[in-house]
């Protein structure tokens, strides 16, 4: 080998590298605060993509956002600064609109939650009763009252039993009751039915007099055949209306004191909660 050659190949292995060029930095993302949180920096203040407030309030708030308000909001409470101070004022409005919005929606729909449950708990005003149901007092029945020690007046058949809402503890004579209710089942021998079998409804009368109207037997014998009390329905064309005209009116209905409906008498001419007739167009507390 010539030596010019080994000179040219060791002078290669000698001659130093070029040296690498550096890459110029770059600039970092900027973004714009859009969305005022606390005491924080103001709205518009630039913040560079690695800036804490950015990861915290920008991208970690964005997942939520996008999720409950759309992709839009994915940058969080940030905008891309090269998109301008146009953007981020739309940005704001449009995050603003959805607030307002998701608020409204919200508010409606615990109204409505609200609604439902106050008619599901809000305590049931009287009821009317069904005319098939309906019986009246004729002998007072229930306790009247309570000891200093809590310890019911009268009463026997009800102590120690549990009176559902709206069911009264006592009825006295006249009271319309309804035959379900837990006084009627304990007292049966106190009430008897409005509408008595046989009786229909369309074609009765109402029984205003002031005591019960007696029927005896035919024999003469002093047997007592059948009792209208006041408030029961009666046939017209009973011979009792036909000899005691007066003591019958045509059929209505009204509520008594306690809100309870009751076949009544017409409107001159009404049965009070004591079973007596009375001239109010209304039931007589």
């Amino acid at each position: 080998m010539k030596m010019s050659d080994v000179l040219k190949r060791r002078g290669a292995k000698m001659k130093p590298e070029p040296e690498s060029t550096a890459a110029e930095p770059t600039a970092p993302k900027m973004f714009l605060l859009a969305i005022g949180f606390g005491n924080g920096p103001r709205i518009g203040e630039s913040f560079p993509a690695d800036h804490p407030l950015v990861r915290q309030y920008g991208f970690e708030v964005g997942k939520k956002l996008a999720k409950d308000f759309g992709p839009e909001f994915s940058t969080g409470f940030f905008v891309p600064a090269e998109f301008g101070s146009a953007y981020l004022r739309a940005y704001r409005e449009r995050y603003e609109a959805k607030v307002i919005a998701v608020a409204t929606e919200g508010m409606e729909r615990r109204e409505a939650e609200l609604k439902r449950a106050e008619d599901k708990f809000q305590p049931k005003g009287p009821q009317p009763i069904p005319l098939e149901r309906q019986v009246v007092c004729i002998k007072g029945a229930g306790a009247i009252g309570y000891t200093a020690g809590r310890e019911l007046i009268g009463g026997d058949r009800m102590r120690g039993l549990h009176m559902p809402d709206g069911e009264p503890w006592h009825t006295q004579v006249g009271d319309i009751a309804d035959a379900k209710w837990l006084i009627v089942r304990r007292y049966p021998e106190h009430f008897v039915s409005v509408l008595p079998d046989g009786v229909a409804a369309q074609d009765a009368l109402v029984c205003i007099a002031a005591e019960p109207i007696t029927r005896f037997h035919a024999s003469g014998e002093g047997r007592i055949e059948s009792v209208i009390y006041p408030g029961q329905l009666i046939s017209k064309d009973d011979e009792r209306v036909t000899f005691n005209p007066t003591m019958f009116a045509p059929v209505g209905t009204a509520v008594n004191s306690r809100g309870e409906m009751i076949v009544v008498a017409s409107p001159q001419q009404v049965i009070s909660d004591s079973g007596r007739p009375t001239k109010s167009g209304y039931v007589s507390g």
